[in-house]
């Protein structure tokens, strides 16, 4: 699987590009739109189009994501907070096509399942934020201290069972990684990646 975005440690900003995303429509329409931006005038560095890309890994990818274990709800606004964007860009219609196309291309069937587990235990997280033994309903509590227990006997079970989907999604993905012959793709064999510009 080639991955189209990623952490990238050698580029200024962090976000690297695969050389063949540059060819996807929506990916290039953000880089086209950069005509300027506040620390990069005349928009040579493209540091506007760095960051939208950046929000679209990190808000899209599941696996490879810092964000990638805050709750979907909370996600975007984290996001923003850590790449200094002031503006929605779940409202901006190239971002939206970009994170469409972004997770097309990349989401497999097992991180789709991935990502349904995470919003379910985002719901469980939900319900014990909301959880209350002095609730009253009708004169009576509405949850007994054996529906808490047997509802935290359960989290193990979720933990596990997450965790070896997680390790499965990453197994999947290390073997799409795999190259003719058995070879693993690194910095010596990879097709080369551009910083956006």
């Amino acid at each position: 699987m080639i991955k189209l975005l990623q952490i990238d440690s050698v580029s200024e900003f962090g976000v690297g590009m695969h050389s063949y995303a540059r060819q996807i429509v929506e990916f290039d329409a953000i880089i086209k739109r950069d005509r300027g931006s506040k620390g990069d005038a005349q928009g040579r560095v493209k540091l506007r189009a760095q960051k939208e890309l950046a929000f679209v890994f990190f808000y899209c990818d599941i696996v490879e994501s810092p964000f990638a274990s805050i709750a979907r709800a909370d996600r975007p606004q984290e996001i923003y907070d850590s790449l200094g964007i002031t503006e929605d860009l779940l409202k901006d219609p190239l971002v939206k096509a970009a994170c469409k196309k972004y997770k097309k291309l990349n989401k497999t069937k097992l991180e789709s399942l991935l990502e349904f587990a995470y919003l379910g235990v985002d719901k469980v997280e939900s319900f014990f934020e909301k959880f209350d033994l002095e609730e009253m309903v009708a004169g009576k509590p509405r949850y007994s201290i054996n529906d808490m227990t047997r509802t935290l006997s359960q989290l193990g079970k979720i933990v596990t069972e997450l965790d070896t989907l997680m390790e499965s999604v990453r197994k999947q993905n290390l073997q799409k990684d795999t190259i003719r012959r058995g070879v693993q793709e690194n910095e010596f064999n990879m097709t080369k990646k551009s910083v956006v510009g």
